[in-house]
């Protein structure tokens, strides 16, 4: 059976069912925000925007406050920066970067022929660091957000001859406790 997005209440010991209106949507990413919502990336149907306190979900065709519409509708990945920005991965889409601020959208794609563009459109993680940098995991590589230029930068993996690799798949990224 297809029971969607749960969602578990510790206090209560109890699961409730989050309905985002379409049965067998992948969900492949979540993300809480700083009021306590919850972001859910689909595979198919797009984002989502869950209010916790209410208990209403309602899908984002848009940004919000404007008139500019997502890039795609196979959302893989949702982060809110500490700068207050909204980054919303795609599969085959790149990234855009919403600065709420100042309701401007800026998207990244992969370009082979520019130095500062992601190294691939399929995106499988964007993780902010305890110093603010944002960093994106995509199917060719790791990336890292410039935000003096507002560009992306290649990073280069070393493989097992140590010569620099843009080619690796980054599924995750996470900083350790070590500074």
């Amino acid at each position: 059976e297809d029971r969607g997005l749960l969602e578990f209440d510790p206090d209560k010991y109890t699961i409730h069912n989050i309905d985002i209106g379409f049965q067998g949507t992948p969900v492949f990413g979540l993300f809480r925000d700083k009021a306590d919502n919850i972001w859910i990336a689909t595979g198919l149907h797009g984002l989502f925007f869950y209010n916790r306190n209410s208990r209403t979900i309602r899908r984002m065709d848009f940004f919000p406050g404007t008139s500019r519409r997502l890039s795609s509708t196979n959302v893989s990945r949702v982060l809110e920066d500490s700068r207050n920005r909204l980054w919303i991965g795609y599969l085959s889409h790149g990234v855009d970067l919403f600065d709420k601020r100042t309701n401007t959208v800026t998207h990244f794609t992969c370009n082979d022929t520019i130095n500062n563009a992601l190294s691939h459109d399929d995106i499988f993680k964007i993780f902010e660091d305890r110093q603010g940098n944002v960093w994106i995991g995509t199917q060719k590589g790791l990336n890292l957000y410039d935000s003096i230029t507002n560009s992306i930068r290649k990073i280069p993996l070393p493989d097992e001859k140590g010569e620099d690799n843009y080619g690796s798949p980054v599924y995750d990224i996470f900083q350790d406790s070590f500074d």
